[in-house]
């Protein structure tokens, strides 16, 4: 292991920049460069079916306007690289070759039947899920059988091959400060090799951790019960593994602390950008999660104002052991707050300095869309926000006025044919990804729901927009995002039904 400190964040460039991967990567680059550490940038995009260079870019340009900036990565190089996953493909494959050799992994011929029918078998035993080394068939094949089986071109896969005997495996949490411990007959026989030969997460991250020679890998708590699977990697390939962090989810300020994501709010550092967050309230509110910067050698004068801070500051008198194992609350009341603060201590040409970039960065973020703002741009009356404030609101403010526009007899007939559609956006949502899919959704609804066309369309242009006049209904839902249109419709339907 080096003595540099060296630390990494990887995204996956498979959707909308998240602001999770924001959260990460401030607590990485203020661990490095406290320590006068290194921190890098790894692109993991193995997944080929859903990753995207417009993906990638975005990743940047969002870190970059943060001011999380790193010192190794695909745009910048190194003394590591490549820094994509997808141009490491050899180096992977070569270690697979040592686990197979070694008998630390080996080749899986299961089949999708296969394992459907062992996961049924293990629901009738009333065990738990996953593909365990006693369940196993292939581990106890013999050269000759693999070799039949390759030379017939019988697909197969690469296990990592857990231990059979009954011993625990242990990680140290610097978080927690505990150790982590499990037994070895509750870890799987994790695929690391994929079928179409490209690598999953646990062996690449493995791998490019210690090719890159990162010192700590401080990542989210979700990835805890995989570090296991990552330890048994390091021993099976002889190496020291690196410390362990692992940083409390972000999670709702709801009474169940569900985990933050795209189907219950706006989740894209993009969303953030576009509404007009300056990077310095976003980074400062992040920086306040599950962290306190609070000590007792504190002046009164610190201590008041102990919660607004710069990356410079933080970086300064950062402290790993005030970040709490507890997953924060993402309030947006207090980032609504810490956004307030920073506005308005803004001089007047800093404030219109602001603006403009704001609007500037509205044309990039409505790529695609923005003939529908030249078409309904008249006068200064109604400009781009008028049209799009819909967008950036947590909720909205309905009134019984403007859904009578809609033309139902009453609320409660408005509200039922909400919920029917909302329901059926649910069953079909993960197969609808154009405006002409959802134009095409929504007609076949009208056909079900037994109401007129007219009748759907504002209804649901109210619901989702909160007014009668809007950009297309089917422009709207696609840039609102379609999990968000389920909010609208819900809380559109609860509207309704409180109305007498």
């Amino acid at each position: 292991m080096t003595s540099e400190i060296r630390c990494r964040i990887a995204p996956s460039p498979t959707g909308e920049p998240h602001v999770g991967t924001a959260y990460i990567a401030l607590f990485n680059v203020c661990f490095a460069k406290k320590y006068g550490g290194k921190f890098i940038l790894r692109i993991e995009d193995t997944d080929q079916a859903r990753s995207t260079r417009e993906s990638e870019i975005s990743i940047f340009e969002s870190l970059s306007w943060l001011g999380l900036h790193w010192d190794e990565g695909p745009d910048k190089g190194g003394p590591y690289g490549p820094y994509r996953q997808s141009e490491r493909i050899a180096i992977y494959r070569e270690h697979v070759e040592t686990l197979l050799k070694t008998g630390k992994a080996y080749r899986c011929f299961c089949s999708t039947d296969d394992l459907e029918s062992l996961r049924k078998r293990q629901t009738l035993e009333k065990r738990p899920p996953g593909y365990f080394g006693r369940d196993s068939r292939c581990r106890a094949l013999s050269e000759a059988d693999i070799q039949t089986k390759i030379a017939s071109g019988k697909p197969y896969t690469v296990r990592m091959s857990v231990p059979l005997h009954d011993e625990t495996i242990s990680f140290y949490d610097h978080i927690r400060r505990e150790n982590i411990t499990r037994h070895l007959r509750e870890v799987d026989d994790q695929v690391l090799l994929k079928s179409d030969g490209f690598p999953t997460y646990h062996l690449a991250s493995v791998v490019d951790d210690h090719l890159m020679k990162i010192s700590h890998v401080i990542r989210g708590e979700e990835w805890m019960n995989s570090t296991y699977k990552h330890v048994l990697l390091y021993q099976s390939f002889g190496w020291e593994p690196p410390k362990f962090f692992h940083l409390g989810l972000l999670r709702n300020p709801d009474a169940n602390k569900t985990k933050i994501s795209k189907r219950k709010n706006p989740v894209s550092l993009r969303w953030f950008r576009a509404a007009g967050y300056l990077p310095e309230s976003l980074l400062n509110f992040l920086g306040n999660m599950g962290y306190s910067r609070h000590h007792s050698g504190m002046t009164e004068e610190e201590t008041k104002n102990v919660e607004t801070f710069s990356l410079q500051t933080m970086i300064s008198d950062f402290d790993e052991k005030r970040i709490s194992p507890t997953g924060p609350s993402f309030d947006f009341v207090k980032l609504d707050d810490m956004h307030f603060h920073y506005m308005t201590r803004l001089t007047e040409d800093q404030f219109f300095d602001a603006l403009c970039a704001r609007q500037k960065y509205l044309q990039s973020y409505f790529k695609g869309f923005n003939s529908l703002f030249v078409e309904r741009f008249l006068r200064a009356e109604k400009e781009i926000t008028y049209w799009t404030s819909f967008l950036f609101k947590n909720s909205l403010q309905y009134s019984r006025e403007v859904f009578d526009k809609a033309g139902f007899e009453n609320p409660k007939s408005a509200a039922e044919a909400l919920k029917k559609f909302r329901k059926a956006l649910s069953d079909a949502i993960e197969t609808l990804h154009t405006v002409e899919d959802i134009k095409i959704f929504v007609k076949n609804c009208v056909d079900t729901l037994g109401i007129t066309s007219k009748q759907l369309h504002m209804l649901l242009r109210i619901a989702i927009t909160g007014s009668h006049e809007s950009l297309p209904l089917y422009d709207s839902m696609v840039l609102l995002g379609l999990y968000r249109s389920l909010i609208r419709c819900d809380e559109a339907a609860q509207f309704l039904n409180s109305l007498r």
